[in-house]
């Protein structure tokens, strides 16, 4: 019933992603939100087990379409903050993970069933979907291009890493939530009430330390905090298993649940970041390995059927183990940060309101020299408009430039770096999305904007100072 769906979703994912990644992107996910909304409301009219599997074989590759590419919308929105608001994702999710429960308890004993739960959810999603016409649309590119960037990534090792770790976190994360009552039940020898309280410690702690998370990603970067919380988990998590007492089973399990958030959060993130610019091949790539992720349960169930579930347990302390050995260490020291191309700066900020004709900002632009303005709105930034945006809209529409306001022609939203996005990330960002101007943002506040000019000339000038470097060692000076 629910690996069949699942199978089918993740096969399609890769359709999906490629798709998502042209101008398709908004049809696409208005499409996926209206049939979520019909898989909601023909699952709360099932008669049996195949209408049921037929609402669910709809929902699932819908979910796809609408919510998969909603986070592949908001890692393009902000490329330099991907692990926040990844953890940001993360703690809605967790939020509808307890209180999805929590609203078909609540229906149950009003006598609305759980079948009115689910009309109820799908005439929500049909505003949300709907909403979804003013995103963001994102780059035109061959059929051509797209496979090719899709090949590419597959054999891409960075891609394959956070892949690889993704497909691991799970085993303590849906692979364990889904095997813990079971555990408690058939192992432990508790009550099913027992069981439901593991699982109810366990996500009510999962949902505290995705609120944590928020904090720590603020002050330890996303690599650190995997490593460091694997290393812990690698030591609480055998203990969790020897623990004779279901009291002490509680407290360990309560401190897995913290340790382990952010564990798809941050590896999501950096498969984003390993595909900057290319988020629809990352939704791709990620429904090829949900095809052969969609095994591990069964095939763990399988050993646990055969060997015992107290083994199939033990095997899920792999998950900590193989995100100690994998996850990457970067000497962010070393490296090139877009904070360093601000410092040779100025900072003051070229701004427009969207009400100023064309014409004014062509103006302004001559006379500052520069090939870009922001555009504010009610006096905050919410867009950007350039000579591109010029000669497109204006000179090629036929339109004239005294006529038409600046908010007809500007780019909204933004796309946007952080301070410490790096500057290769931030050059691949500009070229995959072929803008040139790219708004540097932190904690909500413009701090400047960086050209492709801009990092042609500070890589132009690294590029001088080491072989400088390399020519005063060579000859001792």
């Amino acid at each position: 019933m629910l690996a069949l769906p699942g199978f089918f979703g993740s096969a399609l994912d890769p359709v999906i992603g490629l798709a998502g990644d042209t101008r398709r992107r908004r049809a696409l996910m208005v499409a996926g939100g209206l049939l979520f909304a019909l898989s909601a409301v023909l699952s709360a009219l099932a008669l049996g087990f195949w209408t049921l599997l037929v609402a669910l074989m709809i929902g699932n590759p819908a979910s796809g379409a609408f919510v998969s590419l909603a986070q592949a919308t908001l890692m393009d929105r902000e490329p330099g903050a991907r692990e926040r608001n990844m953890a940001r994702w993360t703690v809605a999710g967790s939020f509808g993970y307890v209180l999805g429960p929590l609203l078909i308890a609540g229906a149950v004993a009003l006598g609305l069933g759980w079948r009115g739960v689910l009309v109820a959810l799908g005439a929500c999603a049909v505003p949300l979907a709907l909403a979804v016409r003013s995103t963001v649309t994102t780059r035109e590119g061959s059929r051509e291009r797209r496979q090719g960037d899709l090949r590419a990534a597959v054999r891409d090792r960075e891609v394959l890493r956070w892949l690889a770790l993704l497909e691991a976190s799970d085993l303590l994360l849906d692979v364990f939530h889904g095997f813990l009552a079971l555990y408690f039940v058939d192992v432990v020898r508790a009550s099913p009430v027992a069981g439901a309280a593991a699982v109810l410690t366990w996500t009510a702690a999962g949902l505290v330390g995705d609120l944590l998370l928020l904090v720590v990603l603020r002050h330890v970067p996303g690599a650190t905090y995997l490593r460091w919380s694997a290393l812990v988990v690698l030591a609480a998590y055998p203990l969790f298993l020897l623990v004779p007492s279901e009291r002490g089973k509680l407290v360990v399990l309560a401190l897995l649940g913290l340790l382990d958030s952010g564990w798809y959060a941050v590896p999501m993130a950096g498969l984003y970041g390993a595909l900057p610019g290319r988020s629809g091949v990352a939704v791709a790539v990620g429904g090829l390995a949900g095809c052969f992720g969609v095994a591990v349960p069964a095939v763990l169930g399988v050993v646990a059927q055969t060997a015992g579930l107290q083994v199939t347990m033990w095997l899920l302390v792999l998950a900590p183990l193989v995100l100690i050995l994998g996850v990457p260490r970067i000497d962010s020291g070393a490296m090139e940060q877009v904070s360093d191309l601000l410092q040779d700066k100025e900072r003051g900020l070229l701004t427009i309101s969207s009400e100023a004709s064309v014409y004014e900002a062509v103006k302004q632009m001559v006379d500052a020299n520069v090939g870009s303005l922001l555009v504010t709105v009610n006096e905050r930034i919410e867009g950007i408009v350039t000579e591109r945006d010029y000669l497109r809209r204006v000179t090629l529409g036929g339109r004239t430039d005294q006529d038409t306001q600046v908010s007809e022609i500007m780019s909204s939203p933004l796309i946007i770096v952080t301070p410490q996005t790096s500057v290769e990330e931030c050059m691949a960002i500009m070229t995959d999305r072929r803008i040139r101007h790219v708004p540097v943002v932190e904690h909500g506040e413009v701090m400047g904007l960086v050209s492709i000019g801009d990092i042609v000339k500070f890589q132009s000038k690294q590029q001088d100072f080491k072989i400088q470097y390399l020519t005063d060692y060579i000859t001792a000076r």
